[in-house]
């Protein structure tokens, strides 16, 4: 069967010849450009659609993590207790539940980035300390390991208790990335923070905090005066020397730093490799390191009275 179909001498038909079709040029011409012209718009339609999926699926699974974390916090609530803002602890009763539930919410954020986006929303933004403490606890047990930032960002609160979790966190996993935010922790007005700053700075700085070692060795707190002078320990000896024996010529006959000074003692025993000792006579002790160090710095030069 055939057809054909002529105009001005152009053949606009077709022609069926057992299996096979020949287009004329214009009809060629008009389908490849209705094709084409549709072709685009069936890819960005396309396209559209997987963006409003994924949007969809994206508040979905925000929805559920924000449902989900809320449940976490009432339960937490109920097995921690709350008083003046602060957690009080879980009474005996509850502790196993509670590490049950610590351990479902750090399973589960490792595994959904939603509920991590949830946490960090709260540890930023809720005025409830408990719940930036929570959340603090939280984020350090699932990532203290791998990302830094969350601990920084902690070291920022306003609050002594989630400042805590940031200096606990960078000081037990060895934050190398969050050691420089250490020092602001001597700018506390809670001793026990300026005590833990010197033990981080200690572990993570070693001799390069020797700066603050010198500063907090006069803390008006005697825990954190005596925890500086054991970080000297880590200094090379001619540097700790001269701090020391100014220490000692100030404040070694004081009755009230006594602990801070015997600290200070222990500290030189042990940078000149002798055994450290209890035993003795500590203000005898305090002569004899007088002398013995004023002796030794006269050689390198004069000290500064």
């Amino acid at each position: 069967m055939q057809g054909i179909e002529t105009s001005g001498g152009q053949q606009t038909g077709s022609i069926h010849a057992g299996s096979y079709e020949l287009r004329s040029p214009r009809a060629t011409r008009e389908s490849h450009f209705r094709e084409e012209s549709l072709a685009p718009r069936t890819r960005a339609s396309y396209a559209v659609s997987l963006i409003v999926a994924a949007v969809f699926l994206a508040s979905l699974a925000c929805s559920k993590a924000e449902d989900y974390w809320g449940s976490v916090l009432d339960r937490a609530r109920l097995l921690y207790g709350v008083r003046n803002g602060h957690a009080t602890g879980p009474a005996y009763e509850n502790l196993k539940e509670g590490d049950r539930l610590r351990a479902e919410v750090v399973e589960r954020l490792k595994n959904d980035p939603s509920l991590v986006q949830q946490v960090r929303k709260s540890l930023r933004n809720d005025d409830r300390v408990w719940v930036r403490s929570f959340s603090a606890s939280m984020l350090l047990k699932a990532f203290a390991q791998q990302d830094a930032d969350d601990a920084i960002y902690m070291m920022s609160d306003p609050d002594l208790d989630v400042r805590g979790f940031g200096l606990l966190g960078i000081r037990v996993y060895r934050m190398e990335k969050a050691a420089g935010v250490l020092p602001a922790g001597l700018l506390s007005k809670h001793a026990v923070e300026r005590c833990s700053a010197v033990r981080g700075i200690r572990k993570m700085m070693g001799a390069i905090g020797l700066p603050y070692y010198a500063k907090s060795l006069y803390d008006s707190d005697l825990e954190v005066a005596s925890e500086a002078a054991k970080a000297f320990r880590c200094c090379k000896r001619e540097d700790a020397v001269p701090h020391f024996l100014r220490y000692l010529r100030e404040c070694g006959k004081s009755h009230r730093k006594r602990s801070v000074t015997r600290s200070v003692v222990d500290s030189l025993r042990e940078l000149y490799g002798e055994p450290v000792t209890e035993n003795g006579e500590l203000k005898k002790e305090v002569d004899d390191w007088v002398k013995r160090l004023t002796k030794e710095v006269s050689k390198q030069g004069p000290l500064n009275q």
